[in-house]
Formats: structure tokens, C-alpha cells, sequence
């Protein structure tokens, strides 16, 4: 595959080196849009890498060229800019944060591609209708422009069929919508409506012009949409709550899933969805704290045991559920504040205060269960740090998040990691402090740099990533647990780079 970048970042472009080394992707960089527009009339690319302060130039060029294949991945270089991007109706191959992990772009680059090439499959046998959190909305008009396509593009719920908003195209260009952009924004990002595509005629006025389908972005990117106001919290909402132990499910010797329950007003609320669980009371709540394959297979366990089963999760999880087709029902209780912590310890990751003391987290403050290890050590042995070897970026993400966290964190009795052990009121100060001071590694690490530095440390002499593995088996077998834990977490497949 040949992809063509829009950047000027150095982190990007020693990412992007080190992705065309470990993969089939080789990847032109363009420094500026005069050097972009050279290239993309040079030459024929199968997708786009564009850094999002150059969105808008590098996405009007792509849609002009009908030789360009429109697999568009935009690079953000600020977490807080993802609910913005959201509002052009992307899929999560669109997005990637920088700093990344280069094979993590590798799978999102050739996912999007063949996206692209079932839409296009589709268009060509009349299909008219497409999954907006599959496809994408954004895909499928810059698909348009490939194809020159000429008519109605709306919007629907996919429950009642009502028409949400639509676009019209003209020779493969977005000219209006019957809509505020304001209004289509914020529809786009609200996952509580389960949205389609559809072609099928409909009855249209045109609201608001457009001369294509780039100005339709940007005024989409520029919308003003308010945002709910946040309360604070006070020392006089923490109250005394019991926490219970409900199940541990150890997945080996280091790493241990432990799900908590306690009562908040008429709810019992679980801290994290176990299959084990089993059946559980009318009134259960089950907090989703992050998302990745392994909880994905829990949910849709519980789920089946428990048809009518509610979940309390952020926005940006639920938008993550439903593009994996998972229609899950969801409800929030008066006063629980959520906060969104992308990329921490997972992509899709957030934090949950309830006012009568406890915080419930993902990764955030995990720990491995051994008694061998100082309680302290446990916590950042875990988990933040093998997400960072794979995403070096997640220091500046570390920090927002005790930021944000440090008040709900004063006003707590217990926080409730996913894995290992709760922290009570008088270590949660402590655990604050030791993580903000905490010193990060500044370097992506791949695989073989990570297994030849343990042997080196352990003095194995070891050629290949096998022999390393089998002499590493014959030492104390919680060196082995650990490191087979880092390569689980990050989901990493064995191969030597």
C-alpha cells in the first residue's frame, strides 16, 4: 500500500519510518499542502495520513482527485480535539492520537481500505441503506467524490426510521444540508439515538449551502455546541458506603479482575462486567470502565444471562459499542459524574464518580495482586506502564488525568481499579502523589527491544525471541508471568522487528 502524509511533526515522522519498516505500507510525507498537492499529482495512493491542523487543505485536495483512494486516518495531536473530529460522523479507523503504536495504524490503515472497497461494492449492486458506525458517514460521502455521485444523503434512527438530517450531492460534492450544521454536529456525536445511512428518497428543503464537501467540515469542526455544565464536587457529598467483593477472576499468577458492588440510591452497582457474575438483581447497574477484546466478550456473556440488563458508561464508550454492533441498554444516575480518559490505559477508557464516595476507574490505579511486591510498586509495575511502552503519548494523558481526578479522588472513600485492589481514604493521597511523580519512559519501545533489554538485564544470552522465552520459562515464573502479561496487554503478536 502507498499512503501519502500531510505533517510536520517529527514524532510522526519517526513513527511513520518505523511503520513502513514493519510493515507493507511505505509512506510519502508531505511537509506542507504545496508539497502535498506535488505528490497527489505525481502519483496514485491508496489512503491518507493528515495531521488535523492541516484537515481542511489535505481533505479538499483528496476529493478533487479521482485517482485518489479516500482511506483518510486523521492524526490528533491533542486528546481533547477527539469529541470535535467526532462530529463528521467517523469511524474509530479514521482517528488515530499521536504519539501511536506503528502496527496499531498498520491494522486501522488496511481495516479502513477494505471499508472502502465494501462501500464501493455496495453503491455498485444498489444496496441503501449502511451502518453509520461501520461505514461511516464520512467515509461514504468522500466516497462520493470518487464516484460523482448526485443525490440525497440522509441520516436516520435506526429504531423509528425518522429522519435525523440529510445532505445533498452534487457530482460528489456536499452543496447543502436541511439542517444547522450545529445541529447535524451534535447529532453526529450523540450516542443515544442508534443511527443508519440511507439513499432512499426523501422529502428535502435546503437549510444551509455549502461549495463542497471540505466547507461542509469545516463549518462542522467550527460548530458551537454548548456543553453541560459540570458540577463540583463538595466535601459534603462524601457519605460512608460499603464495598463488597463479588468476584475475582485470576488470569495468571500477577494479574487479577476483581469486581466490587455497592448501593447507590435504588442501584446495585457492580464495578466492571464479568460473565461470572451470572444473574443479577432487577435494580444491577454494571459500570463498563474501559473497552477492549477480552471485556467486549464479557459484556455480550452478562448480556445474554441477563436480557434486560442496564450499563453505565461514558459517551465515548457507547459510540465505540454501537460501531461494533453491540445495542446495549444504558442509564446514568442523578449526580454520577463521568470523565472520558482516552488512550490512559486503554483507547477507550473513563473514570466514574458517585457522590456518596467512591471512584470507580479502569486501568487508572490498577495493581498486580502479589504479596512479593510493595503495594505501591504493585499500582505502577501494572498496567499504565505497559500501555505506555506501546503509547508513548500517554504521559501527557496520565497527567490530565489525575488532574481531573484529584478532586473525586480527595472526596472518595474507595477507589475502584479493574484489576487488583481497591484504595481506601488514607492511601489514596499517597497514590496521587507517587504517580504524578512518576518517571515515564520518553521512547517507543517495539518488541525487540523490549525482550533483548529484559535479557539483558536478566543476563540471558538469547538469539531469537524462542529461545529467550524458553530460557526465561526455567527462572522464577513471575519474570514470565509479567512479561507474558505485557505482551497480552498490548496485544502483541511475537514478532521480531
Amino acid at each position: 500500500m502507498k499512503i501519502l502524509a500531510l505533517h510536520d511533526n517529527d514524532a510522526v515522522a519517526n513513527l511513520l519510518t518505523q511503520l513502513s519498516m514493519i510493515t507493507e505500507i511505505n509512506v510519502l510525507s508531505a511537509p506542507n499542502e504545496n508539497k502535498f498537492l506535488e505528490y497527489l499529482n505525481k502519483d496514485k495512493f491508496d489512503g491518507f495520513y493528515i495531521l488535523e491542523k492541516f484537515f481542511i487543505h489535505g481533505i479538499r485536495d483528496i476529493l478533487k482527485y479521482k485517482n485518489a483512494k479516500p482511506a483518510i486516518v486523521i492524526f490528533l495531536e491533542k486528546d481533547e480535539n477527539l469529541e470535535k473530529f467526532l462530529r463528521l460522523g467517523v469511524t474509530e479507523a479514521n482517528i488515530e492520537t499521536v504519539p501511536f503504536n506503528p502496527l496499531t495504524l498498520f491494522v486501522k490503515t488496511v481495516g479502513l481500505s477494505k471499508t472502502l472497497d465494501e462501500l464501493k461494492n455496495y453503491i455498485e449492486h444498489g444496496k441503501l441503506e449502511f451502518d453509520f458506525y461501520k461505514h461511516g458517514f464520512f467515509n461514504l460521502i468522500n466516497l462520493f467524490s470518487k464516484i460523482g455521485f448526485d443525490g440525497i444523503l440522509s441520516v436516520k434512527d435506526l429504531e423509528t426510521e425518522d429522519v435525523l438530517y440529510a445532505v445533498r450531492l452534487k457530482h460528489g460534492q456536499v452543496v447543502s444540508s436541511n439542517k444547522p450544521t450545529e445541529e447535524i454536529a451534535k447529532l453526529n456525536i450523540d450516542d443515544s439515538i442508534p443511527k443508519m445511512l440511507s439513499l432512499e428518497p426523501i422529502a428535502y428543503e435546503d437549510v444551509e449551502m455549502f461549495q463542497d464537501s471540505a466547507e461542509f467540515y469545516s463549518r462542522l469542526l467550527k460548530a458551537e455546541i454548548a456543553k453541560p455544565k459540570v458540577a463540583v464536587v463538595s466535601q459534603e457529598s462524601k457519605k460512608q458506603v460499603s464495598i463488597e467483593l463479588v468476584k475475582a477472576l485470576k488470569e495468571n499468577p500477577l494479574r487479577e479482575r476483581r469486581v466490587y458492588k455497592f448501593q447507590y440510591k435504588d442501584y446495585t452497582i457492580y464495578s466492571q462486567p464479568l460473565a461470572e457474575l451470572g444473574e443479577l438483581e432487577i435494580n444491577a447497574l454494571v459500570v463498563i470502565p474501559f473497552i477492549n477484546e477480552q471485556s467486549l466478550v464479557e459484556i455480550k456473556s452478562l448480556k445474554l444471562k441477563n436480557p434486560n440488563i442496564k450499563f453505565l458508561t461514558s459517551d465515548l464508550i457507547k459510540y465505540r459499542l454501537k460501531t461494533l454492533g453491540l445495542r446495549l441498554n444504558f442509564e446514568t444516575p442523578e449526580k454520577v459524574q463521568i470523565e472520558d480518559l482516552p488512550f490512559v490505559g486503554n483507547k477507550f477508557e473513563s473514570a466514574f464518580f458517585f457522590p456518596n464516595g467512591v471512584l470507580i476507574t479502569g486501568t487508572m490505579f490498577g495493581s498486580y495482586v502479589s504479596k512479593d511486591v510493595d503495594f505501591f510498586d504493585r499500582i505502577f509495575l501494572s498496567h499504565l506502564r505497559v500501555f505506555h511502552v506501546a503509547n508513548i503519548g500517554s504521559y501527557e494523558r496520565i497527567k490530565f488525568a489525575l488532574q481531573h481526578l484529584k478532586s473525586y479522588g480527595e472526596n472518595s472513600e474507595y477507589i475502584i481499579p479493574a484489576y487488583g485492589y481497591p484504595i481506601d481514604s488514607t492511601n489514596i493521597s499517597t497514590v496521587f502523589v507517587n504517580l504524578e511523580n512518576w518517571d515515564f519512559p520518553q521512547d517507543f519501545a517495539p518488541l525487540s527491544k523490549h525482550w533483548k533489554s529484559l535479557a539483558e538485564g536478566l543476563g540471558i544470552e538469547a538469539k531469537t525471541f524462542d529461545e529467550f522465552i524458553q530460557k526465561l520459562a526455567t527462572l522464577d515464573s513471575s519474570i514470565l508471568y509479567t512479561f507474558i502479561d505485557d505482551l497480552d496487554l498490548l496485544g502483541i503478536t511475537p514478532i521480531e522487528v
